[in-house]
């Protein structure tokens, strides 16, 4: 059963209390050799290095760190964090809010590959069992596990008591892609781990006021603050239980905000950076360079979270005026007629996923058939989404993969069908990492326990060439005469050495008013908006 976080924390909480214009393209952020702490943020740029292909992996006063993103043949992205005593690389998911881990209790075959395992010797465990789900209706992936915490070190900052999950079981692929797990990157409201505590305190703890030492293991309270006692409570929760950026970005950065910027490894190896910016925008581009447009808060009846007067964002999700394919626009969906049209910003996702008719006509206009997406390689395409009155392009050296190798006669476009919007979740799209290497995307948190006071936004700034066509023709001349492949590389996350070390404790929230910084082939998709959860305890 598919259960929206915020439908069911309101569902469970209320139980319980019962009970009881075009973009001007834009330079590439100024780069730095490694990562970097600055008086008001963090800087993880990528390093590039080539391995040989994994198995299975088919071809399609300044603190200085490393910490660093790698990128697995432009299909996943991934930053090194610390966990207990572990050092592992995680793939980076603005479309989800969880963090987890493959532990060394993980036996399936994807835990085998030898990417890191986390050793549980560390681990604070609640024994409150999770089984997470990931996709849409056409692809499915799961990691189960148990529901814990331990300490976090990421770019040199060590985030004490942060909830996650240690899974011993998944058929998620990450691991064979060289990701130890998932790192989620966006709100609260989004998070399992969070209403899976909701229930155990609400139903179990009123049924069972002295739980089992099985049941309750190590963690003598997996809350750190009281639980709550009402709805209005719940975003008291959010700093102190929330995600780990979200718990930075309120209390440990100067402005609540992270950027993203993902590198282009396929066709043109090196031709462009990937960065994480964590506090401040990247070095190089200003506040007003960007596009900002609000992130869609979801009332109650649209499936959202209900506490107080305010409404809350349940994902990275915005609207967007229109879609173009080479200067046409597409018809919007005909399937859900009287539903905004709004995507989700997912770093997670390999593919831009659409309405189904609409990706229907995008594949005629292309191929001449609406069931196949497989063209011609010899013509570059600009698909180009409209937001906030400007267009931002897909570059065309992102919009197709190579279909089979050897072979550049025809190539396959990355855009999929998804399943159309429900309840809590309502996006239309969802633009995954190439809209990431066309451009500079900021995600800024706001309040997140009052979003009225500072509402969470997200910026834009395009960074495709105006010849984008002509080097997508000359990535194509160059692919082949190199034995008709396009070049690939996978790149590790550097090792992060840490000089100095900053302990996060957040304090209590309060509803303060944050300012934006002035100077932000894995099969499709591992990671979408639409999750299911469910516990031992529904």
């Amino acid at each position: 059963m598919t259960i929206n976080f915020a439908m069911l924390t309101t569902f469970l909480c209320l139980a319980c209390l019962l009970i009881s214009s075009q973009a001007a393209p834009a330079q590439l952020p100024k780069m730095i050799s490694q990562s970097k702490r600055t008086p008001k943020g963090i800087h993880l740029p990528v390093k590039r290095q080539s391995r040989t292909r994994m198995t299975g992996i088919s071809r399609r006063g300044d603190v200085t760190t490393s910490a660093d993103l790698g990128d697995t043949e432009d299909l996943m992205y991934t930053v090194q964090m610390k966990i207990g005593n572990t050092l592992m690389p995680f793939a980076l998911d603005t479309g989800s809010s969880d963090i987890w881990v493959a532990s060394e209790d993980c036996q399936e075959q994807v835990c085998q590959s030898g990417v890191p395992l986390y050793s549980t010797s560390t681990f604070k465990s609640s024994g409150l069992p999770l089984n997470l789900t990931f996709g849409d209706s056409t692809s499915r992936t799961f990691a189960s596990g148990v529901i814990g915490t331990d300490t976090i070190i990421l770019a040199g900052v060590e985030i004490k008591g942060q909830l996650f999950i240690s899974a011993n079981s998944t058929n998620n692929s990450l691991p064979l892609l060289g990701a130890s797990g998932n790192f989620g990157l966006s709100f609260p409201t989004e998070r399992q781990v969070l209403v899976t505590l909701c229930i155990y305190y609400h139903v179990f703890i009123s049924n069972f006021p002295k739980p089992s030492s099985l049941l309750f293991e190590a963690i003598e309270h997996p809350f750190q603050q009281p639980p709550i006692t009402s709805l209005d409570q719940v975003p008291d929760t959010f700093v102190m239980e929330g995600p780990l950026m979200s718990r930075l970005s309120q209390s440990a950065l100067v402005s609540p905000e992270f950027t993203l910027t993902l590198q282009r490894e396929k066709f043109d190896i090196g031709d462009n950076n990937g960065l994480l910016s964590m506090g401040e925008l990247p070095p190089g581009v200003s506040n007003d360079s960007f596009t900002w447009v609000p992130v869609r808060r979801y009332t109650h009846a649209e499936g959202g979270l209900a506490a107080g007067n305010e409404t809350f964002p349940v994902q990275w999700e915005v609207p967007i005026d229109d879609v173009f394919i080479d200067g046409q626009r597409l018809p919007q969906s005909n399937l859900t007629p009287n539903i905004s049209l709004t995507g989700l910003v997912d770093s997670g996702s390999a593919a831009i996923r659409g309405p189904s008719d609409v990706v229907a006509n995008l594949n005629t206009i292309l191929s001449g058939s609406p069931n196949t997406n497989i063209i011609d390689c010899g013509t570059p395409h600009t698909l180009a989404f409209q937001i906030g009155g400007k267009m931002f392009p897909i570059d065309p050296r992102d919009f197709y993969r190579q279909t089979v190798p050897d072979n550049l006669d025809n190539c396959t476009t990355n855009v999929v069908s998804t399943d159309p919007p429900k309840l809590g979740f309502l996006q239309s799209w969802v633009l995954g990492d190439q809209l990431f290497k066309s451009t500079i995307v900021s995600f800024y948190f706001g309040n997140l326990t009052h979003p009225s006071v500072d509402p969470p936004r997200i910026g834009f700034l395009s960074t495709v060439p105006p010849n984008a066509d002509q080097l997508y023709l000359k990535a194509l001349a160059n692919a082949k005469q190199n034995g008709n492949n396009f070049p690939a590389s996978i790149v590790d996350a550097p090792a992060p050495t840490v000089s100095v070390f900053t302990t996060f404790l957040p304090p209590s929230p309060e509803p303060t008013n944050s300012v934006v910084s002035s100077d932000s082939s894995r099969p499709v998709p591992l990671f979408t908006s639409e999750q299911d959860i469910s516990s031992g305890f529904v």
